[in-house]
């Protein structure tokens, strides 16, 4: 029986948070990925073509049990969660990224938490954002309910198919 070799999956280096203004001031790069995140309702930065791969999300920063009465307002879902893991394992298996942008409006709200688990999951460097405060945000709550860095951070670096269930 032959033994399947194993190689490291892991190919994000680093990953940045960023806001709208940094993304459009520097060259796409093949090398990178984004994903891209404007308010519920807002309209979506436009990412120079070049990149890797571009997700798009769409929530708002305050949780709907936060948010000001009579406001409408979407918070990052399960569906969301889903959608961002699955971009974080497919991005990771193209040998050039080595590079995730996260952006939003400013850089911190929207993106800081998606920034942080996905440099957890990866084991690569944050750039850009404060880490994430003491106390979690809802966004960053929902990925880790999904899949914790801990237990699917090594399924990332092992061989075989990932699932998302």
């Amino acid at each position: 029986m032959h033994r399947r070799r194993c190689r490291r999956l892991t190919m994000i280096t680093t990953v940045r948070c960023c806001s709208a203004s940094y993304l459009q001031s520097v060259a796409a790069d093949r090398h990178a990925a984004v994903i891209s995140i404007c308010r519920a309702g807002g309209r979506a930065a436009k990412v120079p073509s070049g990149y890797s791969g571009v997700l798009y999300l769409s929530f708002d920063d305050v949780p709907h049990r936060r948010a000001a009465p009579g406001a409408a307002s979407r918070s990052f879902t399960r569906q969301m969660a889903h959608e961002t893991l699955y971009f974080l394992i497919q991005i990771n298996r193209i040998p050039l990224v080595r590079t995730l942008l996260c952006q939003c409006e400013d850089g911190c709200s929207r993106a800081a938490p998606i920034a942080a688990y996905a440099a957890a999951l990866y084991g690569a460097t944050l750039v850009g954002c404060e880490t994430p405060s003491a106390r979690p945000s809802p966004t960053y709550e929902r990925l880790m309910l999904i899949a914790p860095v801990r237990r699917f951070g090594a399924k990332l670096a092992a061989c075989g198919p990932l699932s998302l269930r």
